[in-house]
């Protein structure tokens, strides 16, 4: 289906060329001199290479209908993620080049929206926040109220977030999965 460049959203899956392109950011210029265009950044589904692209407001691309499914992430199987059907509760195997994005957000019991095209998994829709385990931060700095402190958190994933001075080690924190940021404790 034909869309407007400028309506493509990230996680959109385009078609140019004859190759799957997943749209990794999408940002509309506005320049002081000449039209405004839209820059396209673009993770390839079949190589893994990226691009930008740049687009008239005016530019048509091909958008490609992707089918979702309701899947519960088990766990991290040694190179293989695996994922359960809700539905059914068969079981899917996931390598790791289609999880790369979005693994620091994967927690045990998650569930996500497999994207397919074609019977052939494409990509990986998260939820919007995510609830996880503060495994390692430094205390609270005694006295320091002049100014709001903050402080890194690492999660049980990896992921490490930038948190108020007043969260610690071992409480769980809801994390936006777009921007990567502390939302609030849960």
């Amino acid at each position: 289906m034909k869309i407007l460049a400028s309506q493509a959203r990230t996680g959109n899956v385009l078609e140019i060329d004859g190759e799957l392109w997943r749209v990794s950011d999408h940002t509309h210029v506005t320049p002081g001199k000449g039209p405004a265009h839209i820059q396209l950044k673009m993770k390839n589904l079949q190589s893994g290479s990226n691009k930008e692209s740049r687009h008239s407001t005016s530019d048509k691309v091909e958008k490609v209908d992707v089918m979702t499914e309701k899947k519960e992430f088990l766990y991290d199987g040694g190179g293989e993620f695996v994922f359960m059907d809700v539905q059914n509760y068969e079981q899917i195997s996931l390598n790791p080049d289609l999880v790369e994005d979005v693994k620091l957000y994967l927690v045990p019991n998650i569930v996500c929206d497999i994207q397919t095209y074609q019977g052939r998994v494409v990509g990986i829709a998260l939820p919007k926040v995510v609830e996880m385990d503060i495994v390692e931060t430094p205390p609270e700095v005694k006295g320091g109220t002049a100014t709001a402190q903050t402080k890194p958190a690492t999660l049980e994933t990896g992921l490490v977030v930038i948190v108020p001075g007043f969260v610690n080690t071992g409480q769980k924190i809801r994390v936006d999965t777009t921007t990567g940021k502390y939302v609030e404790r849960a």
